[in-house]
């Protein structure tokens, strides 16, 4: 998955807390927290995949497949990330 999609659900649920009620404001930080939270995870297991190879290829990108970011254009909620 594109990191893009991470991007453009941060940017949705941002401009989402700027709109909101006063009542929906909570949820949508709730949201957002869940978000950054998968994210800060697939970047810790990434980091940990990546050091734990041998130094052979100086190019960390070679170890970052383009599809292997989660999907953040879903709705945390519908996944029970709350």
């Amino acid at each position: 998955m594109e990191p893009s999609h991470f991007d453009e659900r941060v940017r949705q649920l941002c401009a989402r807390a700027v709109t909101a009620k006063e009542e929906e404001v909570e949820g949508v930080f709730i949201e957002l927290r869940a978000v950054l939270q998968e994210h800060a995870q697939f970047v810790r297991e990434m980091a940990t995949r990546v050091l734990s190879r041998s130094p052979s290829s100086s190019n960390a990108a070679d170890h970052f497949p383009r599809d292997a970011h989660p999907d953040f254009s879903r709705d945390p909620a519908a996944s029970g990330m709350q």
